[in-house]
């Protein structure tokens, strides 16, 4: 009996020492990921998340903890796929310990709708954000402020859907929740009255999105010096509107003064930097300055290709963009290399049912056409619009604009 009971109190303490050992590593990753080092915080959790594991289980709560901060970690490395694994596992062991209506799910179910979200997932995203709405409300009332930014998220996801109306009263609740409750935060209302030019945008309707935009700007423009997320998301926006409206003057001007706060508040190779040297390439492209537009196409990709090494789908968008530039230069052969590039990238992300892909089968369609290459240029245009009618239905534009490129041909 007391071989036992001191076989009992030694496998206490060395069980009280390896969690303690095992919370300390784990701490030791979240600041590895406060410090934005995504990979090493990855690599330390990967390793916990074995070992405890083994020790505990895989129903313990420290494993749903690192499962957790996995998730978080590959969101910001764009693995919206890995972000999703490990999001899901931490769901389902936090929904058998505190039930499958407990608020502190809400989070999750948001952050598994946000990857989804940024991998086009919008039906999937729509799902699990719709749950997350459910229970704020459920515990918070349908008055909550809690609700403003999934509200937001739901924005998006409602417009990518083609639910343009939906998408507006998300939009406009949540600007209405944050007048309500927070109407000192002027860089809050400022950024929801940004979704909600997003979702007027959406529908075309770019005259009232650039009001929006605008009234966003007097706002935030109150204290600038605090609100430099707002103003250069606003002028972001803004660019895109002028963009769709084919001002290219005044869309180069904003996406300028847009860059110039991004690589300030975020430096060149966050992603929303680079997403914006893609933004200037494009304006410049269809502005004819192909060699503006390279600069920043380049430099797009230089940036995204060290922090999301070579085969991540902003690589493909940065390749495809190249491709297209060289092939306005008359340049027949790095375009193709490039274009032919992109849409490997996409078939291996994406599958070859895919968005992604159906837009690089046009632009390979639009490169055998200018090189008179008529059977091949029907062949990609063919399979761009059968893929886009399944994906998004014929009446969507983009379906649209692949059947127009292909009638050019008969």
């Amino acid at each position: 009996m007391k071989l036992l009971y001191r076989s009992l109190i030694i496998f206490a303490l060395t069980l009280v020492h390896t969690y303690a050992w095992s919370t300390d590593n784990v701490e030791l990753a979240i600041k590895k990921y406060n410090q934005k080092k995504y990979t090493q915080a990855i690599k330390i959790l990967n390793s916990e998340l074995q070992k405890r594991q083994n020790t505990f289980g895989a129903s313990h709560p420290i494993i749903a903890t690192i499962q957790n901060w996995l998730g978080t970690a590959y969101y910001q490395t764009q693995q919206f796929d890995l972000a999703i694994k490990h999001y899901k596992a931490a769901l389902q062991i936090r929904k058998r310990i505190l039930g499958s209506s407990h608020i502190k799910l809400s989070q999750l179910y948001s952050d598994i709708a946000n990857a989804y979200r940024s991998k086009e997932a919008y039906a999937d995203a729509n799902r699990y954000l719709v749950v997350a709405i459910k229970l704020i409300e459920k515990h918070y009332g349908k008055s909550s402020i809690k609700l403003a930014d999934v509200y937001q998220s739901m924005t998006e996801i409602q417009a990518q859907l083609g639910h343009h109306k939906n998408s507006v009263q998300y939009a406009e609740s949540a600007l209405q929740l944050l007048k309500r409750n927070t109407p000192d935060r002027d860089q809050d209302i400022a950024l929801a009255y940004n979704t909600l030019a997003y979702s007027h945008l959406k529908q075309g309707q770019i005259d009232l999105a650039i009001t929006y935009l605008n009234k966003g700007l007097d706002i935030a423009n109150r204290h600038a010096s605090q609100n430099e997320t707002a103003i250069s998301t606003l002028h972001n926006t803004l660019g895109n509107a002028y963009a769709q409206n084919n001002n290219l003057r005044k869309a180069i001007a904003s996406y300028r003064l847009a860059m110039l706060l991004f690589e300030n508040l975020y430096g060149n190779a966050d992603p929303r930097t680079t997403n914006l040297y893609n933004n200037l390439g494009l304006a410049y492209y269809n502005k004819k300055d192909f060699s503006d537009a390279m600069r920043y196409f380049q430099k797009a990709l230089t940036f995204d290709l060290q922090r999301l090494g070579p085969n991540h789908p902003y690589i493909a968008n940065s390749y495809s963009n190249i491709g297209l530039v060289y092939l306005a230069q008359k340049d027949t052969e790095q375009a193709k290399r490039y274009l032919e590039r992109a849409l490997l990238i996409n078939e291996k992300n994406f599958g070859p049912e895919s968005t992604q892909v159906a837009s690089n089968l046009n632009s390979l369609g639009v490169y055998h056409k200018k090189l008179g290459h008529r059977l091949k240029a029907i062949t990609y245009f063919e399979r761009a619009v059968q893929t886009a009618k399944n994906k998004l239905g014929e009446q969507h534009p983009v379906t649209k604009q692949y059947q127009a490129n292909l009638d050019s041909l008969h």
